[in-house]
């Protein structure tokens, strides 16, 4: 086990929260996923139809909603689960936030990850600008 095990996610929603807000870090647990019928025609609608057929409250969406649906669906029909995940679908991905550096939120702390092992190993940087 890593040597810090005992401080990363558990998968328990209540036990991960407290993870994330003590020690900075947060899990994605594995999970399958593929393109799906109607995910192509979504990508090609105009924000206007693509917001009223993806969103439940679409009167009140951040103006980036339609960029971030697209990201998303791109991501998906641009990656396969089993090389986010494992052949398996068994491998977590843990980030941790990195001290001190990026923007500020919420008034306190930064809003930068970096892919993280459990043994401190940085692998890829990633932020929420990028």
């Amino acid at each position: 086990l890593p040597p810090n095990h005992d401080k990363l996610p558990t998968g328990d929603a209540k036990d991960d929260e407290k993870t994330v807000q003590k020690n900075g870090i947060i899990t994605i647990q594995p999970f399958k996923f593929k393109p799906f019928h109607d995910m192509y025609h979504i990508l090609s609608l105009p924000d206007h139809k693509m917001i009223r057929v993806t969103s439940t409250s679409p009167d009140v969406e951040a103006d980036d909603f339609c960029t971030h649906v697209r990201e998303t669906l791109g991501f998906i029909r641009d990656h396969n689960w089993r090389d986010i995940f494992g052949p398996g679908c068994n491998c977590r991905i843990v980030y941790k936030r990195q001290a001190g550096e990026g923007r500020e939120v919420d008034g306190g702390g930064n809003n930068v990850w970096e892919l993280f092992d459990g043994y401190g190993t940085k692998e890829k940087h990633v932020s929420d600008e990028e």
